[in-house]
């Protein structure tokens, strides 16, 4: 998604001579801090722009400077928006694209070599599980098509048909979802639950002023709002703080003080079940000291002694 945004940017400098930050952020529906950052890695990759200070300020290409890229076709378009996400670009069967217009970037980037020496988008993490998306070139062939869809989906477990109005496709990491509307209702189906689809000849329905972006992300929002909180307190070190840092527990730090003179720091987290806290703390050993709520440490304590006294039973006599 970077890589299309960047090459919005170019494009959008080249056609209008100058952008601002709020401009860019508008139409490419992305916060300001997200242009600032992107504007940082343009000009540090060697593009030729440049900031303009005061009021009514914004960017400029440099005097004589043109973005030389190829024109892209609809395919390439798409294929340039997932970027270095190779995974799903195989998904999407535009892999064989994505490496022409790659190779056709890194042509017109002057003494770049190869466009992953420079750029590389890689969201997905190590151990995430694919589904099965085997359903997904139907489904993306009636979004693409603005064709309505009919598909049999299962839902708790049981198939059920559907005849929606294709939105959008949206990836999370590995898991695709289709944003469809039923009756100009905006609704999200896991494309790993669609058994079976089929493109139909008629158009499909958009809902008016329906935006995909602005739609997922207040959607994503809700759904964080929703879920669950529990609230505890901590003292960790160590390990302890790195899992935290990488989210490894489904936790959020709120407040942490600074480091105590043995490395402890204080911490109020939530995390979203209780068994989660439970895990990080166990599993943390020394580096965890679980400070409330006081239940919590009394699951701990009870956790650690039931496999003191299993290992015990389980030694072999010599």
């Amino acid at each position: 998604m970077r890589a299309y945004r960047m090459l919005s940017i170019l494009l959008l400098m080249q056609s209008r001579g100058s952008v601002t930050a709020g401009d860019l952020a508008e139409r490419l529906e992305v916060s300001r801090r997200t242009v600032y950052r992107d504007m940082e890695a343009l000009s540090a990759a060697g593009a030729p722009i440049y900031a303009e200070r005061g009021h009514g300020g914004g960017w400029r290409l440099l005097e004589g400077s043109t973005v030389d890229l190829p024109g892209l076709d609809e395919a390439q378009m798409r294929a340039l928006q997932l970027g270095g996400r190779r995974d799903l670009l195989d998904d999407l069967g535009l892999r064989g694209v994505a490496d022409f217009v790659w190779a056709r970037l890194g042509e017109a980037h002057s003494g770049a070599g190869d466009i992953d020496d420079w750029l590389l988008v890689e969201d997905a993490s190590w151990r995430e599980r694919r589904d099965d998306i085997s359903t997904l070139p139907e489904v993306q062939r009636a979004v693409f098509g603005s064709r309505r869809l009919w598909m049999l989906y299962e839902r708790s477990g049981e198939p059920v048909e559907r005849t929606v109005d294709p939105l959008g496709l949206v990836a999370k990491g590995n898991v695709w979802y289709l944003v469809a509307a039923v009756d100009d209702e905006p609704r999200t189906y896991r494309i790993s639950r669609v058994l079976e689809a089929n493109a139909l000849s008629e158009p499909s329905r958009r809902p008016e002023g329906f935006r995909l972006r602005a739609w997922w992300d207040s959607q994503q929002r809700d759904f964080a709002d929703r879920l669950p909180r529990h609230e505890v307190r901590a003292l960790a070190r160590g390990a302890a703080l790195d899992w935290l840092r990488f989210g490894g527990w489904y936790a959020t730090v709120v407040s942490q003080s600074e480091p105590r003179p043995d490395g402890f720091r204080e911490l109020e987290l939530t995390f979203d079940a209780p068994d989660r806290a439970l895990a990080w703390a166990f599993t943390s050993g020394t580096d965890v000291v679980l400070l409330a709520p006081v239940e919590l440490r009394d699951q701990l304590a009870r956790q650690a002694d039931a496999v003191l006294a299993h290992l015990r039973s389980c030694e072999q006599p010599e």
